[in-house]
């Protein structure tokens, strides 16, 4: 995994593998989920504004501001405390062969886990590879197939 200097993900699994946190992606560009999450409550508070402006205006203006800080700061409670997960970046795609040990990867496309590679062998067939990752897991993939390698902000 890390060396002893470093710390160890935010997200680490018991299995090795690393949870990220929500991204989405648009193209080749990453939309937090925690972005995505404050603009959900911005309109959800918008829409109870309106409808609280008429009994209660100071409340409808409060709602509007209190509700997305609300929503992100559930969601940042969530990928620290409760669910931890670490905030990753897509770098590069290299293919499943070209592989070497200590890459971060995804393991299933653009988004979701990372694992640490610690050993890429050929499998039974000249096209496919193992990947053995931290902790144990291993997955098989086509010699040519794309990898997201990333980095770990956290």
């Amino acid at each position: 995994m890390s060396t002893d200097d470093e710390a160890a993900p935010r997200g680490l699994t018991e299995q090795g593998l690393v949870r990220t946190t929500g991204w989405l992606q648009a193209g080749s560009e990453t939309i937090s989920s925690g972005l995505v999450t404050t603009i959900i409550c911005l309109l959800l508070a918008l829409v109870t504004a309106l409808a609280l402006l008429p009994l209660a205006p100071v409340a409808s203006g409060l709602v509007v501001f209190l509700l997305p800080i609300g929503g992100y700061g559930c969601w940042h409670l969530v990928t620290t405390r409760l669910a931890p997960a670490s905030t990753a970046h897509n770098i590069d795609v290299v293919p499943a062969a070209l592989l070497e040990a200590g890459t971060w990867v995804r393991l299933y496309g653009t988004i979701g886990p990372v694992g640490e590679v610690t050993l890429v062998e050929p499998s039974t067939s000249d096209d496919v590879v193992e990947v053995t990752f931290n902790g144990g897991t291993t997955l098989t993939w086509p010699a040519e197939h794309e990898i997201h390698t990333v980095v770990l902000d956290d």
